[in-house]
């Protein structure tokens, strides 16, 4: 491989076109999409724009070609979302595709998506019907505030550990992009303990402090402190 060709290998959020959805008032079942047939693979950009990553930059392969095409496309109609490790050629396009800064961050996002959809679909079905921790999980998600007070007034556990390894602070805090949120300071009034932060999220903030706001930074510091005393102190 020469080192050319290698340089321009990145990590990529990568999906596959839905094979079939309802489109338009009629619901008339769509194959994919006007310009991807079901199941094209495509690349995704990193967020654009502040939307929660609702309509996606990507390229894939133009129905009837073996062209790369760039498109907006909403996330809904995507799926199998995943990272993987590819050359993708410059394409001319009205857009940029904005590079991923590594696989960690492509595979967070991935997870993400999932959970935004799990999120979803609980809150269809009506979150009286889940048990208080798992609302209070996916309010956070959402980014609901009402949802995360009704959760703990339905004595939801503020330092609850969810199946795939989620806990309300971590979740609170990963969605405080300027300051801290109102969800983090609620969950921290009513008894959040900072020890709950996820060894990921502490080691994402200290190996990136100038991407998160001082108060973020403050915070995860009291957790190393709590979780690592100073005698046991060792760089993340």
């Amino acid at each position: 491989m020469s080192e050319q060709f290698e340089k321009r290998l990145e990590w990529y959020l990568v999906a596959n076109v839905i094979s079939e959805q309802p489109f338009g008032e009629k619901h008339e079942i769509q194959y994919g999409t006007k310009y991807f047939s079901p199941n094209t693979k495509v690349y995704c950009s990193a967020a654009i724009w502040g939307d929660g990553y609702e309509k996606i930059v990507v390229a894939g392969r133009h129905r009837g070609s073996s062209k790369l095409v760039q498109m907006v496309i909403h996330e809904k109609r995507l799926t199998n979302w995943r990272a993987q490790y590819v050359y993708l050629p410059e394409i001319k396009g009205s857009f940029y595709m904005r590079s991923w800064k590594s696989k960690e961050q492509v595979e967070g996002f991935a997870k993400s998506i999932y959970q935004w959809r799990e999120a979803k679909n609980a809150s269809k079905k009506g979150f009286e019907k889940f048990h208080p921790n798992e609302v209070l999980t996916y309010a956070l998600i959402l980014n609901r505030f009402a949802d995360v007070q009704q959760a703990i007034e339905r004595e939801a556990d503020v330092n609850y550990l969810s199946h795939d390894g989620l806990t309300p602070l971590t979740l609170a805090l990963s969605r405080s992009w300027y300051s801290l949120s109102t969800s983090t300071q609620f969950l921290l009034e009513k008894g959040a303990d900072v020890k709950t932060i996820s060894y990921q999220f502490i080691e994402n903030v200290t190996q990136n402090p100038s991407l998160y706001p001082k108060p973020i930074f403050r915070l995860v510091e009291q957790a190393i402190d709590q979780l690592f005393p100073h005698s046991q102190r060792f760089d993340l």
